[in-house]
């Protein structure tokens, strides 16, 4: 097993909802997503059994979302795209659905 795992989103820290950086064992305890902080301060690692780090890859995700941005261009002109994706932060979920519901991606 690696020690990083492909998401199509970061997670929610499970202790203060900033976003995650690991999915970990804490030591004696359960299993969660941490921040760094969290991770840190538990005394997390990473490996096989203890820890990864979260990675966004999924490249169909990433398709979808590149689909997403160039219907938005499309419509909008580069800028006004940069602006609506930029409402969105990391939110990339909502982004696609919003522009499938326009039929934009």
């Amino acid at each position: 097993m690696s020690d990083r795992v492909l998401v199509e989103h970061i997670p929610s820290c499970d202790m203060c909802k900033r976003k995650a950086y690991a999915d970990a064992r804490i030591p004696d305890g359960p299993w969660a997503n941490l921040c760094n902080t969290h991770f840190t301060m538990y005394g997390c690692s990473l490996g096989t059994g203890r820890g990864q780090v979260f990675e966004v890859g999924n490249a169909d995700f990433q398709a979808r979302a590149d689909d997403a941005e160039e219907g938005a261009s499309a419509l909008l002109g580069k800028s006004g795209a940069a602006e609506i994706r930029a409402l969105y932060g990391d939110d990339t979920d909502g982004f696609i659905a919003d522009m499938e519901d326009f039929g934009l991606a």
